[in-house]
């Protein structure tokens, strides 16, 4: 995963101050997404298919990565949380699991 360097926390941080977000309801979310680069949502997020997800998901665990949220949309929410968790159980040592 190459890519530009980022200070994940100034970034996040920047972000929320420019958009007045303090957290809560994933919608208000938006303006603060928005203000992400492109470059660093694609390196963060897990998408694609279980393939994919799961070499991802270990890329981000060897750059020491050690907590991932979880926060499915849509009307398949569980079997995205279960397919995770199979890609995890699959792709990571139990330790961190």
């Amino acid at each position: 995963m190459k890519g530009q360097h980022y200070d994940v926390g100034e970034l996040i941080g920047d972000a929320r101050d420019a958009a007045r977000y303090s957290g809560g309801e994933f919608q208000e979310a938006a303006t603060a997404g928005e203000l992400l680069p492109a470059d660093f949502v694609r390196r963060m997020a897990l998408a694609g298919d279980s393939a994919e997800a799961c070499a991802h998901l270990r890329e981000l665990a060897e750059l020491g990565i050690d907590q991932i949220t979880v926060f499915p949309l849509g009307p398949q929410r569980m079997q995205t949380v279960a397919r995770f968790a199979d890609c995890a159980a699959r792709t990571l040592p139990a330790s961190n699991r």
